[in-house]
């Protein structure tokens, strides 16, 4: 007997070892009110949301995601059979789940022979929300979709898909079969095959006279058997579909069983969902609250603006494919999106493009990272930069962050023909910036060039000297000066010195960083070095206010005002073409109809010809 129970001990230690997954209660089930509405039980780990799995009593109860989740393990469970779903045909998932912006990522399912296949296999009268699900990888028979298999009188708000989804009949990248339920603000970016039929974008199949869709949008390719759609593979019994769409030319599909069809470029455009006169749109998308867009995040598709993470950073140097990035001396620079939470800090990574990705640095909240090696030339390199903001012991990561590259320079540069023992600055009282540098040595030289920029890149710096500083060509130290008067406040200038032998070679020592600080909020315009939206002033205004903007080359642009619920109140500058330089428009608070603003958020947006976009948000005061 004791025999058999040693086996039957090492035979039940082997399958929890084979097959890894543990059902652990969260931190608040012993809690006399745990599971309510009052205090819902906490999910922050793989095996809290197991244990919702694996216990069918649990599915009328209330939950709250408090962490991102990493599902990986998921793939080697049941005999890598995968997740085991939560609800099914016979016990209903009931209850609330709000997962509040956190993700779960690498959720695995291949049970080809069953149905009702997602995160959640089977809902009835539940609500759904703030789910994140990224790269999901499901294969299923009937109703597969990338949160619900067969969604029933259930609310799905905020929730969101990526990865693949395989099903014989009825695969929707966020539900499977869909009926009598609402399901408004949502996405899904997954890839759908159903090879029998119903396969969409968004959902396989809708219907009911209760089922609405609202605010969605789907942009993974959709194929298969037959009824496919881009967002709804097939609908019937009065299911209705407001104000989405789906990517005609991602998905394959330019038709669907609800919703609208359009262009990449034009699911894009800000303007589809917040122009009422767009096919398609009878409401606008909240992106106030709701809803963000950035031409660098998440493919430039709208994303989520959950307040529980912060959103990706901007890119300041190197920028985005640029070329000719020196290999020596080089700083990573970037800025946060001020549009989300500040960042507790940041990882940080760079490699030579095509190589691994390697481990992350974390950095705190420093937004620079200087390099100490020399990197290769003619080499492109990408690096990429993820915000956190830290929840207790968790650090949760901003999503949709991009991976920016450059490329290096093809030859070193030249030796320098003079050596400098000292370049400094300093802002003086007047707020001018005073450029100073001691020569120990010069021999043959003919003077110095100073050059500015509003970011650390050589490339778009300009010479701001309107003649040659004569050198002294001394044997002692020589020191000497330069007053920059053209500097703006609120402004970070980087400045090289340039010094030029009687034979004209010449290189570079810098950059040197000022950031010029001012009370009132005047200065002096600086000679404009990059495409920038740069703000509005005063802010807030009443009754008008500039916004200034500078172009780093001619282009045309035009720069709209939207009130806080993104209605389009005026065109301040229609497809006009400026040439290189710092310019600013003035807004006077009123709309197309020549109306007065009321007080209020506004938001400013500026799209020129050559690609760049920006939003801005300012407060009209009365």
């Amino acid at each position: 007997m004791k025999t058999l129970s040693l086996f039957l001990l090492i035979f039940l230690a082997f399958n929890f070892m084979l097959w890894g997954q543990t059902a652990t209660p969260p931190a608040n089930v012993e809690d006399a009110d745990a599971g309510t509405s009052d205090n819902p039980y906490e999910i922050a780990t793989l095996n809290n949301l197991y244990w919702i799995a694996a216990g069918d009593t649990l599915w009328s109860s209330h939950f709250i995601q408090t962490a991102d989740i990493d599902a990986s393990d998921t793939s080697s469970w049941d005999d890598d059979k995968g997740w085991f779903k939560i609800g099914n045909s016979t016990t209903k998932f009931t209850g609330v789940y709000d997962g509040q912006g956190y993700s779960i990522s690498n959720l695995f399912i291949d049970r080809s022979s069953a149905s009702n296949i997602g995160l959640f296999g089977y809902t009835q009268g539940a609500e759904l929300k703030g789910i994140i699900l990224i790269n999901v990888d499901f294969v299923g028979d009937n109703a597969v979709g990338g949160l619900v298999g067969q969604n029933f009188e259930t609310d799905i708000t905020m929730c969101m898909t990526t990865g693949f989804i395989v099903a014989y009949t009825n695969g929707g990248g966020l539900v499977g079969y869909n009926t009598d339920s609402e399901i408004n603000n949502s996405f899904s970016r997954c890839n759908v095959s159903a090879s029998f039929f119903g396969a969409g974008g968004l959902i396989g199949q809708s219907t009911g006279e209760f089922a609405l869709i609202d605010k969605c949008y789907s942009t993974g390719t959709v194929g298969g058997g037959v009824l496919l759609g881009g967002l709804i593979g097939a609908s019937s019994g009065g299911s209705e579909t407001e104000n989405s769409f789906w990517d005609r030319e991602t998905s394959g599909q330019t038709t669907s069983s609800g919703g609208t069809g359009k262009n990449t470029s034009v699911m894009k455009d800000i303007d589809t969902y917040t122009d009422t006169s767009t096919t398609g749109l009878d409401e606008i998308w909240d992106f106030v609250d709701i809803w963000a867009m950035y031409s660098h995040v998440n493919d430039g598709y709208p994303i989520f603006r959950f307040g529980v993470r912060p959103l990706p950073a901007l890119v300041i140097y190197p920028p985005h494919e640029s070329i000719d990035i020196p290999v020596s001396n080089l700083t990573f620079e970037w800025e946060y999106n001020t549009d989300g939470p500040a960042p507790d800090g940041y990882f940080f990574a760079y490699w030579k493009t095509g190589d691994s990705q390697p481990a992350m640095t974390d950095l705190d909240d420093d937004t620079e990272y200087p390099l100490a090696v020399t990197l290769d030339l003619d080499t492109e390199y990408s690096w990429q930069v993820i915000p956190y903001v830290t929840k207790g012991s968790d650090k949760v990561e901003a999503l949709y962050c991009p991976t920016w590259t450059f490329t290096t320079q093809t030859e070193e540069d030249p030796p320098l023909p003079v050596e400098l023992s000292a370049f400094t600055a300093q802002v003086t009282a007047d707020m001018a910036v005073n450029l100073q540098w001691r020569a120990e040595t010069e021999t043959n030289m003919l003077g110095y060039n100073v050059y500015r920029s509003l970011v650390n890149s050589l490339a778009d710096a300009f010479k701001i000297n309107t003649s040659l500083i004569d050198a002294h060509n001394s044997s002692t130290t020589i020191n000497y000066s330069y007053i920059d008067n053209a500097a703006m406040s609120g402004q970070i200038y980087y400045y090289w010195l340039q010094p030029i032998d009687m034979d004209l070679t010449y290189g570079f020592h810098g950059p040197l960083s000022v950031t010029v600080e001012y009370d009132d909020g005047s200065g002096t315009s600086p000679n404009v070095v990059r495409t920038e939206l740069l703000g509005a002033y005063p802010n807030p205004f009443n009754p008008a206010t500039a916004i200034q903007f500078g172009l780093a080359e001619g282009a045309e642009v035009t720069i709209t005002i939207y009130n806080s619920r993104g209605q389009r109140m005026q065109t301040l500058v229609d497809n006009q073409y400026y040439p290189r330089g710092f310019y600013s428009e003035v807004w006077n608070s009123k709309d197309i109809q020549g109306r007065q603003a009321s007080s209020g958020i506004y938001f400013y947006k500026m799209v020129t010809s050559q690609g760049y976009e920006a939003i801005k948000k300012m407060v009209l005061m009365k």
